[in-house]
């Protein structure tokens, strides 16, 4: 594939840019289709402004309030495959909030090298079995291939406080499908992490397993991709498909 191998260091050692940050409060479905209340800041104001939300039946923009309580930071100009087993079909994908590792029982998450806070995601290995492929290979690229990856990941180490485990227990929304995103999936949060917000600068993982010591992950201050060793400790942000 021609991947060029990118040290945690490359991820870790990043400076921190100045960027918009959106902090967004806490909701659940919502099927009125009315606005919730979301804090854009930047170093120096913080402004409210209004985020609506999708409404069953009506259509969704980026930045809309997704069904789990995340925001919607992609929208399909044609269906794609999504699922357990890429049978089902969807338009969206929604991120989870920052805050999203104590806003809900993610127990799994408390085994994390870093927890997280309201306001930074926390970090986590990609997996703690460091040499063995998985048995199901978590490989899918596309959008709406992560569930299928993240359920393969977790087959082969269901271990507490890495990146698969921590992203498929979280329930925001009372949801239970969110994972950890593909490869384009984890492009496209970067190309929205304004609209997303609170995002680490260093290195995020994706589910995308390049064999059985690295997994691909990409940089949030300037989007760097590459792979990381799977014990590396990298930060993670749970998506939906829907």
């Amino acid at each position: 594939m021609g991947n060029v191998i990118m040290k945690r260091s490359a991820f870790t050692s990043i400076v921190a840019t100045t960027f918009l940050v959106v902090a967004l409060t806490a909701c659940g479905n919502n099927s009125s289709g009315t606005a919730t209340s979301v804090q854009q800041k930047n170093a120096d104001t913080t402004t409210t402004v209004a985020q609506d939300e999708c409404a069953p039946g009506e259509a969704c923009v980026v930045g809309d309030a997704g069904p789990g309580g995340g925001t919607v930071f992609y929208v399909a100009t044609t269906l794609f495959a999504c699922g357990a087993r890429l049978t089902a079909t969807c338009t969206y994908l929604e991120a989870a909030p920052s805050g999203w590792s104590i806003a809900t029982a993610t127990s799994k998450a408390s085994g994390c090298a870093t927890a997280g806070s309201a306001t930074v995601d926390p970090r986590c290995v990609w997996s703690k079995n460091t040499t063995t492929l998985n048995a199901v290979v978590a490989q899918g690229i596309a959008i709406g291939t992560g569930y299928k990856n993240t359920l393969a990941i977790i087959k082969q180490d269901s271990l507490a406080g890495t990146a698969a485990t921590a992203s498929q227990a979280y329930r925001g929304g009372g949801k239970t499908d969110w994972y950890l995103p593909s490869k384009d999936e984890l492009n496209q949060m970067y190309l929205n992490k304004l609209v997303l917000g609170g995002f680490g600068v260093a290195g995020y993982w994706s589910s995308f397993e390049q064999d059985a010591s690295y997994a691909w992950a990409q940089g949030f201050n300037d989007g760097s991709k590459g792979i990381s060793d799977v014990g590396g400790s990298l930060y993670v942000r749970p998506v939906r498909a829907f």
